[in-house]
């Protein structure tokens, strides 16, 4: 564990005392103001069954709370004992979530076992329901925090981990992309060194210039072993990336066949009752949302319609699952007179690009343009705030698309994906994506498609939240988009 790790630990430790401490005071409170709030035929059983014999009355704060400032300091460490803070770099939430349930029971079962074995304790039924549901609560808050601070110091390249990038093929230079674009991850490239490098990388490790060494490419058996044990004797973390599943997943699974280590590569874990759980989420949220911005509809029709006579909806051709064709409907920005070509392109604008080189380049690149001529003026407005895809709830009510996915892309851009476009069109494309809330626009295309299969391989239902409150704050903040 590095040092700045050491130190978001040593803060997450007393929180948690703390956490828990407020947990059984705010149990205390609601037992004495609310006596009933929880029937007694739920809480009975739970005291009958470990033959655990209440006190009849609350005993008094003056009792209560030195009891539990020695328990709180028990339960945490019952916590370091589980394993509650061996250091991840950045868990999902469900990963927190479920790690904080886990190393909570086992601390309220010691409880128990105490109750168990005495026949009584001063702790009551209910403070005991009561705390062990806050007590998850206020500990998941205070991880949260923690992780929110961390990534605000991180952006400042503060307490981040210096990492050495080795390799010389497209997944180191993809790696050195990653860590200097995302700095929440909480490193900072400190050098990057090809296999004929090798005496350089040593000299950096044996001058403590990096905490970490990522291998990002092909190693022979024989130099990867050396480099372990150099990185154990001068006590500097190694992180190997295969370069076979650099381009085959990120959701590997290392699973133990007698004895030998396999990885195993999933498909994505949208399918089967995931499938349905996405459903019911899109029908759920795009059904409020088109109830609450009802108003909101009505007065960006008139803006479209007032700035420039014409449509006010524009149905654009996309691929959708099975990479079939639809129509997604969004306002129209552009001018009537650049309208829709065959490909997504109308003959006035291949002309224009034609006439302008630089603007050409730009296109061909990100499929965009910074400053599109053919945007109206009330087009730039929407398209800033991202309102122009307002509409888009409807495409999500009807089954288009889902809420969170892929880009839904036009068919001009298929061949651009090769073969994963069949992996692109294995599930329903999105309104919203990884790509939108991960620098949007300022992303080449090759990372949109990269971005894509990450939300493919990794889907959850976390992932699906995050996603929706991250572009609320991109469409508030404006960031990524132009």
């Amino acid at each position: 564990m590095k040092r700045s790790e050491l130190v978001f630990a040593g803060i997450q430790i007393p929180l948690d005392y703390l956490a828990l401490v407020a947990s059984f005071v705010v149990s205390y409170w609601v037992r004495v103001r609310y006596p009933d709030f929880v029937p007694s035929f739920i809480t009975e059983p739970f005291g009958d069954s470990l033959n655990y014999t209440p006190n009849p009355q609350l005993v008094p704060y003056q009792t209560y709370l030195p009891y539990i400032l020695t328990l709180a300091g028990v339960m945490t460490l019952i916590f370091v004992l589980s394993g509650l803070y061996r250091w991840h770099r950045f868990p999902r939430p469900s990963e927190t979530f479920g790690s904080v349930i886990r190393a909570v029971a086992n601390a309220f079962l010691f409880i128990l076992l105490i109750a168990f074995a005495r026949g009584t304790v001063v702790l009551p039924r209910l403070v005991i329901v009561y705390a062990l549901l806050i007590s998850i609560v206020l500990l998941t808050l205070s991880r949260g925090i923690v992780a929110a601070a961390r990534q605000l110091l991180h952006r400042w390249q503060i307490a981040v981990v210096r990492i050495a990038i080795l390799g010389d093929g497209e997944a180191a230079e993809r790696a050195v992309k990653v860590i200097k674009r995302n700095r929440r991850l909480g490193y900072r490239v400190s050098g990057t060194y090809d296999r004929i490098d090798m005496k350089s990388l040593r000299r950096a490790i044996r001058r403590r210039a990096c905490d970490e060494v990522l291998v990002a490419g092909h190693m022979t058996e024989r130099d990867l072993v050396e480099l372990r044990e150099y990185c154990i004797e001068h006590r500097v973390g190694l992180l190997v990336v295969p370069n076979v599943f650099t381009f085959l997943s990120s959701n590997m699974l290392v699973r133990d066949l007698a004895g030998f280590a396999l990885i195993e590569i999933p498909v994505t874990p949208l399918e089967g009752w995931g499938y349905f759980v996405k459903r019911i989420f899109d029908i759920l949220l795009s059904s409020v949302a088109i109830v609450l911005l009802s108003p909101l509809y009505l007065i960006l029709a008139l803006i479209v319609w007032a700035d420039e006579p014409g449509p006010i909806f524009f149905r654009h051709k996309r691929l959708g699952e099975g990479l079939s064709t639809f129509g997604l409907w969004k306002y129209r920005t552009m001018s009537v007179k650049y309208g829709d070509g065959p490909n997504g392109v109308s003959e006035a604008f291949k002309q224009y690009l034609l006439d302008h080189v630089e603007e050409q380049k730009e296109w061909d690149k990100y499929q965009k343009l910074k400053h599109d001529p053919r945007v109206t003026r009330a087009g730039r407005v929407l398209r800033k705030l991202s309102l122009d895809e307002l509409p888009q709830f409807f495409n999500v009510l009807k089954g288009d698309v889902s809420l969170v996915g892929p880009r839904p892309i036009v068919e001009s851009e298929l061949p651009k994906y090769g073969r994963l476009r069949y992996r692109l069109g294995s599930i329903k494309p999105g309104a919203t994506g990884l790509w939108q809330v991960s620098g949007r626009n300022e992303t080449t295309y090759e990372e949109r498609v990269r971005l894509d299969m990450v939300y493919i391989e990794n889907w959850s239902v976390w992932l699906d939240l995050s996603i929706c409150l991250r572009t609320v704050w991109v469409m508030i903040f404006r960031r990524g988009a132009y």
